[in-house]
C-alpha cells in the first residue's frame, strides 16, 4: 500500500525553511509560503512565496524544499476575509 503521510492540502500556508545559501545567523529561518504541489524530479514539496522577510527570496517565486512545516488549516488566499472586510467597508459608507 501506498504512504499517504506525503500528501498535503493544496494552497494550505506552509513555513519553509531557508535553504543554507541564503540562510543567516541573525534573521529568520522561514519563510511563510503556500502549498502548490510537488516537485517533478525529486522528492521535495513546491511552494509559492507569500510573505519574506529575506532580501534574497522574494515575493511570487517558486521554491522547491522537503524541509517544510505545514499549517493545512490555514489558507493564505482565503477570499472569506477579503469579502467581509469589503462588506465592513459598505456598511460603514
Amino acid at each position: 500500500l501506498p504512504s499517504y503521510k506525503y500528501l498535503k492540502v493544496w494552497g494550505c500556508l506552509a513555513k519553509v525553511a531557508v535553504p543554507p545559501p541564503k540562510k543567516v545567523t541573525i534573521g529568520p529561518k522561514t519563510v511563510d509560503c503556500v502549498f502548490i504541489g510537488y516537485a517533478h524530479n525529486s522528492s521535495a514539496y513546491r511552494f509559492l512565496v507569500h510573505k519574506s522577510d529575506i532580501p534574497d527570496i522574494h515575493v511570487n517565486t517558486v521554491m522547491e524544499s522537503r524541509n517544510a512545516s505545514f499549517f493545512e488549516n490555514i489558507f493564505p488566499w482565503d477570499d472569506k476575509k477579503c469579502q467581509k472586510r469589503t462588506l465592513e467597508q459598505r456598511e460603514t459608507s
